[in-house]
């Protein structure tokens, strides 16, 4: 059996040597027209053909790069189960003005190094030099180098211009892993792994991921505090909210409670308002107020009303006092008499 030498067999059957011109560029028909986006998406790529390296036997490879990307997305894996409404709009962009500012850095020997101080990938740089103390620039958020240009990659809140950059790519959230199914060994290995990350605000499995072997927290706008020593005085705090409550309600100042986001008790007590009812979604301040702004707490309603109008209470029956006792009918006075039997006579003075 006749067989001609590698390279040459190579080179005679390569696509571009194909007699007919309709089949040189077949394998980038065949991508081309077999893809497609979900509805109401959007994709430009650019195509480029990778001929294997001087010298070495091989077939060309096809390189395909995102120029511009858009989809509508979700909030989280299986989103449903969890009753949730909030969408997204993802772009993946080639930023030709953030390559051309940086010039050369981009270009072969380029460096991307991450100094941050997590696993947020918030303080990144790209480097060209030698031992990295050559130029420097410091990466903007959400963008990553990718075959010598800047792409960047950001989702956008519908109904809202809030913008969420992507630092960091190569993350797998806690919700998706435990909805696919994690076998029991790496299941308790990622609870182990949960629990000894520092607390956060909004520590949901769809702000958790799997970045290589370590856990990390994701959720743009709550990774910057952390919350471990409060948590140790909750209990305390909740006390003071409670014991706070039960001498306002004594003075008859504490009325219905006031909504707040999650509804949680003691944060919004006593100061609901007819008039002001919010919406107050900021979290520090999620507690609606007679006074037409967002508190803390009740206790600072209380303390911003005090002299002005008081939290709407239960009205007072007529003919007693806040006290409980009768009160006088027309204005005149009333007094009793009263020996070891008890009271004798109610007397009303004219």
């Amino acid at each position: 059996l006749y067989q001609p030498p590698r390279p040459l067999a190579e080179a005679r059957y390569l696509l571009e040597a194909h007699p007919t011109a309709a089949y040189t560029s077949v394998d980038t028909s065949l991508i081309k027209f077999n893809i497609q986006t979900p509805h109401a998406g959007h994709t430009r790529v650019s195509v480029h053909r990778v001929p294997p390296p001087e010298g070495v036997a091989g077939v060309s490879l096809l390189r395909f790069d995102v120029v511009n990307m858009t989809r509508h997305v979700h909030h989280h894996f299986d989103y449903r189960k969890d009753g949730h409404s909030r969408t997204y709009t993802m772009r993946v962009e080639r930023n030709d003005t953030e390559t051309a500012h940086t010039g050369a850095l981009t270009g072969a020997g380029a460096l991307v190094v991450d100094r941050s101080s997590d696993l947020a990938g918030s303080e990144r740089y790209l480097v060209r030099g030698e031992r990295w103390s050559g130029d420097q620039y410091r990466i903007l958020d959400g963008h990553h180098v990718n075959n010598g240009a800047f792409t960047v990659v950001y989702l956008t809140r519908d109904r809202s211009t809030h913008l969420i950059p992507y630092n960091t790519i190569y993350s797998v959230t806690l919700i998706a892993a435990l909805r696919l199914g994690l076998v029991r060994q790496l299941k308790e290995r990622a609870y182990k792994l949960f629990v000894n990350l520092p607390l956060y605000e909004d520590m949901a499995p769809w702000n958790i991921v799997f970045q290589g072997q370590k856990m990390e927290y994701i959720d743009f706008d709550t990774r910057d505090v952390t919350y471990d020593q409060h948590v140790k005085r909750i209990y305390q705090v909740m006390s003071v909210l409670m014991n706070y409550k039960r001498t306002v309600k004594d003075f008859d100042r504490c009325g219905d409670r006031a909504t707040n986001p999650y509804g949680f008790s003691l944060v919004s007590d006593c100061v609901k308002d007819l008039e002001f009812t919010g919406p107050c979604n900021d979290p520090e301040f999620p507690v609606p107020c007679g006074d037409g702004t967002c508190h803390s707490d009740y206790i600072s309603c209380l303390r911003a009303t005090v002299e002005g109008k008081p939290p709407a209470t239960k009205p007072i029956p007529p003919g007693e006092t806040a006290q409980g006792g009768s009160g006088s009918r027309n204005g005149g006075e009333v007094s009793w008499e009263f020996n070891r039997a008890g009271a004798e006579q109610e007397n009303q003075a004219e």
